[in-house]
């Protein structure tokens, strides 16, 4: 099994128990979702990366004062997995999403 592969394996091994133990919303397995997004983004699988990356983003969107750049982060990542898929429209919805969070940062 390649380093890629067993990352992958690991990772919804970690996610798996970390939903278990700590719930959905907690910040231990939002961070497990960000890395399988990232792994995915990485090599290429941007539609597998996409689901990683709104549950993410639906969790930074639920929290108090989410207008952190961690959840502007989230919404340029997944407008730009969208663009990966042609997906220009709901790609420009989410850039315009992080322009307008950018602008009320002080």
């Amino acid at each position: 099994m390649g380093e890629r592969q067993e990352a992958k394996r690991e990772s919804r091994d970690i996610l798996k128990l970390r939903e278990g133990l700590y719930g959905s919303d907690h910040p231990y397995t939002v961070n497990t979702l960000h890395i399988l997004a990232t792994i995915f983004r990485e090599e290429g699988n941007h539609t597998e990366a996409e689901g990683y990356i709104q549950r993410v983003l639906d969790r930074h969107l639920s929290y108090p004062g989410n207008n952190d750049k961690q959840t502007i982060m989230c919404l340029k990542n997944l407008a730009i997995s969208l663009e990966h898929q042609n997906l220009y429209d709901k790609a420009a919805k989410y850039y315009r999403q992080a322009y307008k969070r950018i602008q009320k940062i002080p």
